[in-house]
């Protein structure tokens, strides 16, 4: 079976996602998973003044400032081996990030019959997806994501929180809903 933790969009999206600030989006998005996976995680509030952090700063200024920041929340030493490695993971995203978008123009293939699929979905995943790809609500509702899956959809859970929150929550086992149904 599948395991999907706040499914993407499912693509073709109609308008794919494009980004001057991917950089900036990228380190905002590994602060928080970071916070979250080393037992700090931002609140909702929090979410917006993270990326405003990284907004407008040069992309070779990223690393360092990403690798300051969680050592100001005494999560990471401030070292050498730290900002680089803040500016690899940074690097990776973007990438990533580009393949994504290239990704999110081609129709999904379908899934094999004997396939099963659970997923688990944030109560707020529309904001994210529309802020990060451009997705229209419709895009990224969870119910896109059933109609797409139909009969292979054995299970699902709605969770309270926004999609960087339970998907945290749920990849570190700290997310009793999530865990119970696997």
């Amino acid at each position: 079976g599948i395991v999907l933790l706040e499914p993407w969009p499912v693509p073709p999206l109609l308008s794919p996602p494009t980004s001057e600030e991917g950089a900036a989006q990228a380190a905002a998005v590994l602060e928080l998973f970071s916070r979250g996976t080393l037992g700090a995680p931002a609140e909702e509030e929090e979410e917006e003044e993270v990326l405003s952090a990284y907004i407008g700063q040069p992309e070779d200024a990223l690393g360092p400032l990403m690798a300051e920041r969680l050592a100001r929340l005494g999560l990471q030493p401030f070292s050498t081996a730290n900002i680089l490695k803040a500016g690899r993971q940074i690097r990776v995203l973007v990438h990533h990030s580009r393949m994504w978008a290239s990704a999110f123009v081609q129709p999904l293939a379908p899934l094999p019959a004997p396939t099963q699929v659970f997923a688990a979905f944030a109560s707020e995943r529309e904001d994210f997806f529309l802020r990060s790809f451009g997705a229209a609500p419709e895009e990224s509702d969870a119910s896109t994501v059933r109609r797409f899956y139909g009969t292979a959809m054995r299970d699902e859970v709605v969770i309270d929180g926004s999609h960087l929150e339970v998907g945290v929550r749920c990849a570190t086992g700290r997310e009793p809903l999530f865990a119970e149904r696997l």
